[in-house]
């Protein structure tokens, strides 16, 4: 659960967003290969047009 704010001040806990989903970790010599998919709980709607209902993430190297 989270969101991203301008400010501090814009925080509305109504305005955070709920997802779920899950990761797959491989080890290559050049860093961890990752791939995740999220689901969003509940999608928003921006400028008329309701958001897709998942994303995924692929990346290469530690996550932090």
């Amino acid at each position: 659960t989270g969101n991203v704010f301008k400010r501090a001040g814009d925080l509305r806990l109504t305005d955070l967003q709920t997802t779920t989903g899950a990761g797959v970790r491989y080890n290559t010599p050049f860093g961890a290969l990752r791939v995740d998919v999220g689901f969003k709980l509940r999608p928003p709607t921006i400028n008329g047009q309701r958001q897709r209902g998942w994303e995924y993430h692929l990346n290469i190297g530690e996550a932090f």
